[in-house]
């Protein structure tokens, strides 16, 4: 058995609602650029994804999600830019297009 493996889990509606807040605050509120690893992790928006899924609201929140949220592309990409500031060398370079940007707001599609 792999790290991939689907275990099944049993979640009530509070604990549900409990982690998407956790992961909502982690990739927008959170400014602590060491949050990066895990706003753009495909592993932790996979299980965000299912989260959403496994709500009773899934559908209303999926339409809201769909919409895209410009505060919350702006929040990462200051995030984004302090990390860089940080870390790199020359010029930041805000490629909303990249599919790492597009992980790191997920679940927000792009505005």
């Amino acid at each position: 058995m792999d790290e991939f493996t689907e275990k099944e889990i049993r979640l009530n509606q509070g604990e549900i609602n409990a982690l998407k807040k956790a992961l909502l605050y982690l990739k927008f509120e959170c400014e602590e650029t060491e949050s990066l690893i895990f706003s753009g992790s495909p592993l932790i928006n996979s299980a965000f994804d299912k989260l959403i899924a496994g709500s009773d609201s899934a559908e209303r929140e999926l339409k809201f999600y769909e919409g895209g949220n410009s505060y919350a592309e702006e929040c990462m990409l200051n995030k984004l830019k302090r990390q860089w500031e940080f870390y790199g060398e020359g010029e930041f370079e805000d490629d909303v297009d990249s599919e790492y940007f597009r992980e790191c707001i997920r679940p927000y599609k792009k505005a």
